[in-house]
Protein backbone atom coordinates (compact mmCIF):
# COMPACT_ATOMS: atom_id res chain seq x y z
CA UNK A 1 0.00 0.00 0.00
CA UNK A 2 1.31 3.67 -0.67
CA UNK A 3 2.41 5.19 2.07
CA UNK A 4 2.07 9.69 2.71
CA UNK A 5 5.43 10.03 1.98
CA UNK A 6 5.32 8.14 -1.24
CA UNK A 7 7.30 4.92 -0.16
CA UNK A 8 5.37 1.63 0.43
CA UNK A 9 4.27 -0.37 3.75
CA UNK A 10 4.03 -4.15 2.30
CA UNK A 11 2.99 -7.29 4.36
CA UNK A 12 3.64 -10.87 3.90
CA UNK A 13 4.89 -13.91 5.15
CA UNK A 14 8.67 -14.59 6.70
CA UNK A 15 10.36 -17.57 7.43
CA UNK A 16 14.22 -16.02 8.09
CA UNK A 17 13.14 -13.72 10.56
CA UNK A 18 10.45 -15.76 12.46
CA UNK A 19 10.05 -16.79 16.04
CA UNK A 20 7.95 -19.87 14.92
CA UNK A 21 7.31 -21.99 11.61
CA UNK A 22 6.37 -18.42 9.69
CA UNK A 23 5.19 -15.28 10.64
CA UNK A 24 3.77 -11.97 9.82
CA UNK A 25 6.04 -9.28 8.36
CA UNK A 26 5.10 -5.59 8.02
CA UNK A 27 7.93 -3.21 6.55
CA UNK A 28 8.06 -0.27 5.03
CA UNK A 29 10.22 1.16 2.61
CA UNK A 30 10.82 5.15 0.86
CA UNK A 31 9.61 6.39 -2.97
CA UNK A 32 13.48 4.74 -3.64
CA UNK A 33 12.66 1.61 -2.02
CA UNK A 34 15.39 1.70 0.35
CA UNK A 35 13.87 -0.31 3.48
CA UNK A 36 12.76 2.24 6.86
CA UNK A 37 11.79 -0.44 9.04
CA UNK A 38 10.82 -3.82 9.48
CA UNK A 39 8.96 -5.90 11.98
CA UNK A 40 7.77 -9.45 12.87
CA UNK A 41 4.40 -10.60 14.64
CA UNK A 42 3.67 -14.39 15.17
CA UNK A 43 3.30 -17.13 17.04
CA UNK A 44 5.09 -20.67 17.51
CA UNK A 45 2.89 -22.12 14.48
CA UNK A 46 2.34 -20.58 10.92
CA UNK A 47 1.59 -16.69 10.70
CA UNK A 48 1.01 -13.77 8.16
CA UNK A 49 0.27 -11.18 6.90
CA UNK A 50 -1.99 -11.36 3.31
CA UNK A 51 -4.20 -8.23 3.35
CA UNK A 52 -3.25 -4.60 4.14
CA UNK A 53 -4.94 -0.92 3.64
CA UNK A 54 -3.96 2.47 4.82
CA UNK A 55 -6.87 3.68 6.98
CA UNK A 56 -8.54 7.31 7.17
CA UNK A 57 -6.04 8.08 10.43
CA UNK A 58 -2.72 7.45 8.47
CA UNK A 59 -2.37 4.06 9.95
CA UNK A 60 -2.83 0.20 9.00
CA UNK A 61 -5.09 -2.64 8.86
CA UNK A 62 -3.76 -5.74 7.88
CA UNK A 63 -5.31 -8.99 8.09
CA UNK A 64 -4.02 -12.96 7.72
CA UNK A 65 -3.65 -16.18 9.22
CA UNK A 66 -2.67 -16.59 12.97
CA UNK A 67 -1.21 -19.80 14.81
CA UNK A 68 -2.48 -22.17 11.54
CA UNK A 69 -6.23 -21.53 12.02
CA UNK A 70 -7.55 -18.44 12.77
CA UNK A 71 -8.37 -15.05 10.74
CA UNK A 72 -6.16 -12.16 12.32
CA UNK A 73 -7.09 -8.65 12.10
CA UNK A 74 -4.08 -5.94 13.06
CA UNK A 75 -4.29 -1.96 13.50
CA UNK A 76 -0.43 -0.38 13.42
CA UNK A 77 0.37 2.54 13.51
CA UNK A 78 2.81 4.69 11.27
CA UNK A 79 5.62 2.77 12.16
CA UNK A 80 4.38 -0.94 12.08
CA UNK A 81 3.85 -1.10 16.20
CA UNK A 82 0.64 -2.88 17.28
CA UNK A 83 -2.15 -0.81 17.88
CA UNK A 84 -4.52 -3.92 18.84
CA UNK A 85 -5.20 -7.32 17.13
CA UNK A 86 -8.22 -9.18 17.10
CA UNK A 87 -8.86 -12.94 16.24
CA UNK A 88 -11.46 -14.25 14.89
CA UNK A 89 -12.83 -18.11 13.60
CA UNK A 90 -13.62 -21.32 14.79
CA UNK A 91 -11.90 -24.89 15.68
CA UNK A 92 -10.81 -25.64 12.20
CA UNK A 93 -9.32 -23.35 9.50
CA UNK A 94 -9.62 -19.92 8.72
CA UNK A 95 -7.31 -17.02 7.39
CA UNK A 96 -8.02 -13.50 5.71
CA UNK A 97 -7.27 -12.51 3.00
CA UNK A 98 -8.46 -8.73 1.94
CA UNK A 99 -9.42 -6.09 4.26
CA UNK A 100 -10.78 -2.36 3.57
CA UNK A 101 -12.12 0.36 5.69
CA UNK A 102 -16.21 0.77 6.18
CA UNK A 103 -17.61 4.04 5.50
CA UNK A 104 -18.57 4.27 9.55
CA UNK A 105 -14.55 3.58 10.03
CA UNK A 106 -14.87 0.00 10.94
CA UNK A 107 -13.29 -2.49 8.49
CA UNK A 108 -13.76 -5.31 6.55
CA UNK A 109 -12.35 -8.36 5.90
CA UNK A 110 -12.64 -11.24 3.06
CA UNK A 111 -11.02 -14.31 3.47
CA UNK A 112 -12.27 -18.15 3.88
CA UNK A 113 -13.06 -20.49 6.78
CA UNK A 114 -13.29 -24.45 6.89
CA UNK A 115 -14.89 -23.72 11.00
CA UNK A 116 -18.38 -22.38 9.62
CA UNK A 117 -20.39 -22.70 6.37
CA UNK A 118 -21.96 -25.29 4.17
CA UNK A 119 -18.60 -27.21 2.51
CA UNK A 120 -15.13 -28.13 2.77
CA UNK A 121 -14.38 -24.28 2.78
CA UNK A 122 -16.16 -21.01 2.44
CA UNK A 123 -15.94 -17.49 1.67
CA UNK A 124 -15.84 -16.02 5.00
CA UNK A 125 -16.51 -12.25 5.79
CA UNK A 126 -16.09 -10.64 8.94
CA UNK A 127 -17.04 -7.05 9.78
CA UNK A 128 -15.98 -5.19 12.69
CA UNK A 129 -16.03 -1.30 14.34
CA UNK A 130 -13.14 0.87 14.26
CA UNK A 131 -11.90 -0.71 17.57
CA UNK A 132 -11.91 -4.37 15.53
CA UNK A 133 -14.92 -6.00 17.56
CA UNK A 134 -16.93 -8.28 15.71
CA UNK A 135 -20.57 -6.50 14.32
CA UNK A 136 -20.78 -9.57 11.92
CA UNK A 137 -19.63 -12.62 10.41
CA UNK A 138 -21.40 -14.40 7.29
CA UNK A 139 -20.18 -17.42 5.23
CA UNK A 140 -21.10 -17.65 1.38
CA UNK A 141 -21.06 -21.39 -0.93
CA UNK A 142 -21.91 -24.94 -1.25
CA UNK A 143 -20.56 -28.02 -0.68
CA UNK A 144 -17.48 -27.79 -2.05
CA UNK A 145 -14.23 -25.56 -1.80
CA UNK A 146 -15.01 -21.81 -2.10
CA UNK A 147 -12.76 -18.82 -0.95
CA UNK A 148 -13.04 -14.76 -0.82
CA UNK A 149 -9.78 -13.10 -2.63
CA UNK A 150 -10.80 -9.64 -2.73
CA UNK A 151 -13.36 -7.61 -1.31
CA UNK A 152 -14.40 -3.77 -2.65
CA UNK A 153 -17.32 -1.48 -1.16
CA UNK A 154 -19.93 -1.39 -4.13
CA UNK A 155 -23.07 0.55 -3.77
CA UNK A 156 -24.51 0.30 -0.30
CA UNK A 157 -22.73 -2.68 0.03
CA UNK A 158 -19.57 -4.98 -0.79
CA UNK A 159 -18.23 -6.77 -3.91
CA UNK A 160 -16.62 -10.33 -2.95
CA UNK A 161 -14.16 -11.87 -5.75
CA UNK A 162 -12.99 -15.34 -5.00
CA UNK A 163 -13.17 -18.51 -6.55
CA UNK A 164 -15.63 -21.76 -6.42
CA UNK A 165 -15.98 -25.29 -7.28
CA UNK A 166 -19.27 -25.69 -5.56
CA UNK A 167 -21.83 -26.98 -7.80
CA UNK A 168 -19.24 -27.50 -10.91
CA UNK A 169 -17.66 -30.97 -11.19
CA UNK A 170 -14.17 -30.46 -10.07
CA UNK A 171 -13.82 -27.00 -12.04
CA UNK A 172 -13.08 -24.08 -10.25
CA UNK A 173 -14.44 -20.79 -11.56
CA UNK A 174 -15.02 -16.93 -10.88
CA UNK A 175 -17.05 -16.41 -7.95
CA UNK A 176 -18.88 -12.90 -7.16
CA UNK A 177 -20.68 -12.18 -4.56
CA UNK A 178 -23.00 -8.99 -3.81
CA UNK A 179 -23.58 -7.98 -0.34
CA UNK A 180 -25.50 -5.36 1.21
CA UNK A 181 -24.41 -3.70 4.25
CA UNK A 182 -25.38 -6.25 6.36
CA UNK A 183 -23.27 -8.86 4.59
CA UNK A 184 -26.72 -10.54 3.20
CA UNK A 185 -26.37 -11.67 -0.81
CA UNK A 186 -27.94 -9.57 -3.04
CA UNK A 187 -27.03 -11.50 -6.02
CA UNK A 188 -24.21 -14.31 -7.12
CA UNK A 189 -22.63 -14.57 -10.10
CA UNK A 190 -20.06 -17.27 -11.34
CA UNK A 191 -18.05 -17.18 -14.55
CA UNK A 192 -15.68 -19.76 -16.16
CA UNK A 193 -16.11 -23.38 -17.95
Amino acid sequence: VNADDGGLVITGVTKSFSVGEEDLFIFKTNVDGDSLWFKTYGTAGNDGGYGISKTSDGRYIITGQYDWSSLWLLKLNVNGDTLWTKIFGGNNFDEGISVIETDDNGYIVSGHSSSFGNGELDVYVVKTDSSGNLQWQKTYGGAGYDEGRRILKRDNGYLVMGGTDSGIAGEFNYYLIWTDENGDTVQTKTYGD
